[in-house]
């Protein structure tokens, strides 16, 4: 049976000072899908995504992620190696079932778990193409500064052949070409090619939220999720994240997770969503207006 899942988690509980935050949650996430998470304030939402990315410990329940392993990374882990399949092991689709529960948080990144936050969290003073580039150093390595010494060998030697450049200094630079090219590919993605050379402090509000998706399409991540992208941005930059988002899972091979209070956002992306209340989910993944019709929801929710 083929499995296409990325996600899935199993009766996930957290409780801050005896408060049950969340409550056995179940979920389920296919590959290439786009789902939205909605409630109320205090339903459990960003604290879902605080489990997930392993920024704090779970009480209980077990979380697992489908790894591609078919993927070779552009840089390797510590020491330069470019990462290998392990042989033997079972696979589904390719995807290579890890149990993330107990796992560190910049190991869950390293798997292609990315995330983004409620705040714009750019590098102020560094340019765009900068922030950008800067994403994917910080995933793949343990120390950014040491991808300058870094001596990937496949990499190097095949531009050698290309180029015919044997110098240290010079490999280093097509290293640094590598790494901008790709970054200015993610700026070109979410329409900030322009704009690469600027200061992100000189972004505007809603750039910088395009910035924010462009450096977790850096980090190469398979599950994106996104705290309320949409949050203090106007109508035309949520009618643009809407058409990126789009093109992000076109292909398949990536999903999408995001917490949202605007309505006419994930009616635009026509996407399921998670009711979410008090930590538990009443309602699994149905499309807004079924959700919606609801009583109890739409006036817990929306006070209607």
């Amino acid at each position: 049976m083929t499995n296409r899942h990325i996600l899935t988690i199993k009766n996930l509980s957290k409780s801050f000072d005896k408060v049950e935050v969340l409550k056995n949650l179940k979920i389920s996430l296919g590959l290439g899908e786009i789902y939205a998470i909605i409630g109320p304030n205090g339903a459990g939402k960003t604290t879902l995504f605080n489990l997930i990315t392993g920024i704090i410990p779970k009480d209980a329940g077990t979380i697992v992620f489908y790894k591609d392993e078919t993927k070779q990374k552009f840089f390797g882990g510590p020491g330069g190696e470019f990462s290998k399949k392990p042989p033997g092991r079972r696979r589904h689709e390719n995807n290579l079932p890890i149990d993330i529960t107990k796992k560190k948080s910049y190991e869950i990144a390293r798997l292609g778990i990315g995330r983004t936050f409620q705040g714009n969290r750019v590098f102020a003073n560094m340019t765009v193409l900068e922030n950008v580039m800067f994403a994917r150093q910080l995933v793949e390595i343990e120390n950014p500064i040491s991808i300058m010494k870094s001596t990937h060998k496949k990499l190097l030697n095949q531009h050698k052949k290309n180029t015919g450049l044997t110098a240290g200094e010079k490999e280093v630079k097509n290293l640094e070409e590598l790494l901008k090219q790709e970054a200015e590919q993610r700026l070109d993605f979410v329409g900030l090619r322009e704009v690469s050379a600027h200061k992100a402090e000189e972004l505007s509000y809603g750039q910088q939220k395009l910035l924010a998706i462009a450096r977790l399409l850096m980090a190469d991540s398979r599950l994106l999720l996104f705290d309320e992208p949409t949050a203090g941005v106007n109508p035309k930059y949520a009618a643009r994240i809407a058409e990126i988002f789009k093109k992000i899972v076109s292909k398949g091979d990536k999903t999408i997770l995001f917490i949202e209070h605007d309505m006419k956002f994930i009616q635009a992306l026509g996407c399921k969503c998670l009711y979410l209340e008090a930590g538990r989910c009443p309602w699994p993944f149905f499309e807004l207006e079924v959700i919606m019709k609801n009583p109890e929801i739409r006036r817990k929710f929306m006070g209607m």
